[in-house]
């Protein structure tokens, strides 16, 4: 048995405020998206938390069979179908502009019915862990390792939008292109392919939008050298689809899909405030990277500013929405929940 984690995130209301994201922890049950949503003993609306601001909705924890991804993957296409009912009318009258529904391109199916959807108020999927699935399923304690069992192409091509990235050198390899993607003390593949599966992805499908949270993995060796190959090579790679720092109070102010498409801005990459330790500017001993000039260098996102990442480690649903309206109250926008 292997794990498909699945984030469910939404962007915050109100100008420069970060967001918040979640993770539960663990695996409580074999159901699927739609049982869990039924079981709960508190009926809320999947939808209910739009108008909430600066927070998200994350329900990790789906234990799944190998290669049995239907189960989430009925769960994101019902949350794309009802906020297409929700915005637009019965789903049956936008058929004829819908077509077959696709996970892999739901955020353009979303931008021929509403435009003028402001990027903040989506409600956007996500993957736990993304680059998991690249540890050995052989080794011991991989079933806990590994919670993803399919590759980042696949999960893209499936509706996730939001990668969580953990990365750190290669164990006993300095080398400053040896970076890999870990979980724990557990080591995958090279994380440049993963990337490349990314930008082949946004390339194919100029009207999607994707969000990579770059985390260096905890107690992990990452050279100064290491963290600058992957900044450089994001940079290089996705370069005028990056949305800066610069773009963000706009973004979270009045950024449309229209906008963000007409622009090309298909790219957001958080880096953890974990980059900025030990980082030192090359050919110096002394110097370190700041958060500040990593976002004008490499086009990518404080995490720290941008992004809230509270963690309940609670299986109970209820208390899961009840500790994000608490922290929504504490750093979001309170007006519309007086």
């Amino acid at each position: 048995i292997t794990h498909l984690h699945i984030h469910l995130l939404l962007w915050p209301s109100s100008k420069s405020r970060p967001f918040a994201t979640h993770s539960v922890d663990r695996h409580p049950s074999s159901v699927s998206l739609r049982q869990r949503s039924n079981q709960r003993s508190h009926k809320m609306s999947w939808f209910e938390a739009t108008d909430c601001p600066c927070n998200s909705l994350a329900l990790n924890g789906l234990q799944m069979s190998c290669c049995m991804p239907s189960p989430a993957l009925d769960g994101a296409m019902e949350l794309f179908e009802a906020a297409v009912q929700r915005g637009t009318g019965a789903i049956e009258e936008q058929a004829s502009i819908i077509g077959a529904t696709s996970a892999s391109c739901w955020m353009e199916l979303l931008y021929k019915l509403e435009p003028r959807k402001r990027f903040r108020d989506l409600l956007i999927v996500g993957s736990h862990n993304t680059g998991s699935y690249t540890i050995h399923p052989h080794r011991p304690f991989s079933a806990i390792a590994r919670c993803q069992n399919f590759s980042v192409l696949d999960q893209l091509q499936a509706g996730v939008r939001l990668l969580d990235l953990r990365v750190g050198g290669q164990r006993g390899n300095r080398g400053h292109s040896n970076v890999s993607v870990w979980h724990g003390s557990m080591e995958g593949q090279p994380v440049m392919p993963l990337l490349q599966q990314i930008d082949q992805f946004v390339t194919d499908h100029p009207k999607e939008i994707i969000t990579i949270n770059l985390v260096p993995e905890y107690g992990v060796d990452f050279s100064s050298d290491q963290k600058y190959f992957v900044l450089k090579r994001i940079h290089e790679m996705f370069d005028g689809r990056l949305v800066k720092a610069t773009d963000m109070n706009d973004l979270l102010a009045s950024w449309t899909l229209e906008d963000m498409i007409q622009k090309g801005k298909q790219v957001l990459v958080f880096f953890h405030p974990r980059f900025c330790r030990n980082f030192k500017v090359s050919g110096t001993t002394s110097q370190q990277w700041i958060a500040e000039e990593l976002e004008a260098e490499f086009d990518v996102l404080n995490a720290d500013v941008w992004m809230r990442n509270p963690w309940f480690n609670t299986k109970v649903p209820n208390t899961l929405f009840q500790n994000l309206l608490r922290d929504i109250h504490t750093h979001g926008n309170k007006k519309r929940h007086q």
